[in-house]
């Protein structure tokens, strides 16, 4: 039932939901690395 769920898991929402990862990933990393710049 779950493997059928993800299957026709709509991939639109799949790709937002990567793409706002990679966003808040890449903010992050950024952040870290100011912290470490002071």
């Amino acid at each position: 039932m779950l493997l059928a769920h993800l299957t026709n898991f709509d991939l639109p929402s799949l790709c937002a939901a990567f793409a706002a990862g990679l966003t808040i990933g890449a903010a992050a990393m950024a952040a870290i690395q100011a912290l470490r710049q002071r």
